[in-house]
């Protein structure tokens, strides 16, 4: 058996929308071999068949090569499922690293990149996850143009998992049709910004240009207590807080280590249940162990 991992993911990072995303050391865990028959282990029952998102995407990736098999495929999920996370990113690129892995790396980098933003729609969580460090896509086409960073290693990046989800369609649907050209300016200049500040740890530069009004002002009323949650995330430490890809997780940016120490008090007071904790960013791509 080959085993890899592959990171969770944050997506937009305030106002790079669809574009932006960020690997975090938090792993999916899988073991995988050539198999006559289909075997899935580590998964609820109802997903240990072709349904399997995994399985999907290594069906497609060999497909790309000319090649029909099955696997048993072993699997750890540590990232949480609607959550905002990149739950579903890290499936898929688990599934066409499989089929590259198993077959002599016949799948290239670009092969899985462009594979994986096919079956996600969109790059904002698949090219991290599988690049790790922080990107910015362009679709041109079929084909992502890509830019990768490292953040600066400074800051520290604190999740925080509430125990609802929020459905990916549900924060696609609440979205405007139409924005302003004023609040288009203000995000797309945002974003520009945004990379440099995470890359350079300008902690006013990351302040401002965290800011979005593109997702951000519709996507909050689907996260109860958003609002007060970050006031006192700001309020002990964060530099910035933002929603998590579509949510429900929130994510707070800072240079601190003891802000799930200082807003222990606080969420144990909610009549939600949130988990916090810190987590590092991942800078290395996907490569079997």
């Amino acid at each position: 058996m080959i085993s890899f991992k592959v990171p969770a993911t944050t997506a937009n990072l305030g106002p790079g929308f669809d574009t932006m995303g960020l690997a975090l050391e938090l792993f999916n865990e899988y073991r995988v071999e050539i198999s006559d028959e289909l075997i899935i282990e580590g998964c609820p029952q109802e997903y240990a068949n072709e349904s399997n998102l995994f399985y999907q995407a290594y069906r497609l990736g060999c497909q790309h090569i000319g090649i029909n098999d099955k696997i048993h495929l072993e699997m750890k999920a540590n990232i949480p499922i609607s959550r905002g996370l990149g739950s579903s990113s890290a499936l898929i690129i688990g599934g066409l690293c499989a089929a590259s892995f198993l077959h002599d790396h016949r799948l290239s980098d670009e092969d899985i990149i462009r594979l994986a933003c096919r079956m996600e729609g969109h790059p904002d969580n698949a090219v991290p996850a599988f690049l790790g460090g922080l990107t910015a896509c362009v679709m041109n086409d079929d084909y992502p143009l890509i830019i990768r960073k490292n953040p600066h290693d400074d800051y520290v990046f604190t999740v925080f998992i509430p125990d609802f989800e929020v459905k990916t369609a549900d924060a696609r649907k609440i979205l405007p049709k139409e924005i302003s050209l004023a609040d288009a300016v203000y995000s797309s200049s945002r974003a520009i910004m945004m990379l440099e500040a995470l890359e350079n740890g300008n902690e006013e530069m990351l302040r401002v240009s965290a800011d979005d009004k593109l997702h951000e002002p519709y996507r909050r009323k689907l996260i109860l207590g958003f609002d007060e949650l970050k006031r006192e995330a700001i309020r002990n430490g964060a530099i910035s807080f933002l929603i998590s890809g579509s949510g429900s997780t929130c994510l707070a940016i800072s240079k601190t280590d003891e802000l799930p120490q200082r807003m222990k008090k606080y969420l144990d007071n909610l009549k939600v249940n949130w988990q916090c904790f810190n987590l590092k960013a991942y800078n290395k791509q996907v490569t079997a162990l």
